[in-house]
């Protein structure tokens, strides 16, 4: 779990540092640069997966890259794509969820983190990908 957070935290600062939409702290990102600097390397669940998940997290970080130029496209299809490949990142759950409890684990939680995810760009919107 502590993987997880911290990860998260990581795609966070760093999409709405990139996107502007919201200033963090200098103690934000001297925890962050803590944390990708040598703490990570104190994580136990990360050490033992280290290129499965960083792997997975280069897959994010390109299919981010991609959302970004995607979303300032003029192709309306492009732009709905931008929306969800921005949220690549989240698929790094199935990834831990897999290495921790295995594919039955995985296909317990998919669709209802899926659901969530989708109720959650219902109820707020895709904030400007449109």
């Amino acid at each position: 779990m502590d993987f997880l957070i911290f990860v998260s935290d990581l795609f966070r600062i760093w999409d709405d540092t990139w996107d502007g939409d919201r200033d963090h702290s200098k103690d934000e990102f001297d925890q962050l640069f803590s944390l990708l600097s040598f703490d990570i390397f104190k994580n136990k669940f990360f050490c033992e997966n280290q290129q499965a998940l960083t792997s997975q997290i280069f897959i994010a970080w390109n299919a981010w890259k991609d959302s970004n130029e995607w979303r300032e496209s003029g192709n309306k299809v492009q732009k709905m794509c931008a929306w969800f490949i921005r949220d690549y990142c989240n698929e790094i759950c199935f990834l831990v969820a897999w290495i921790t409890g295995g594919k039955d684990f995985v296909r317990e939680i998919s669709i209802k983190t899926r659901a969530s995810y989708l109720e959650k760009l219902v109820s707020g919107g895709v904030d400007g990908f449109e």
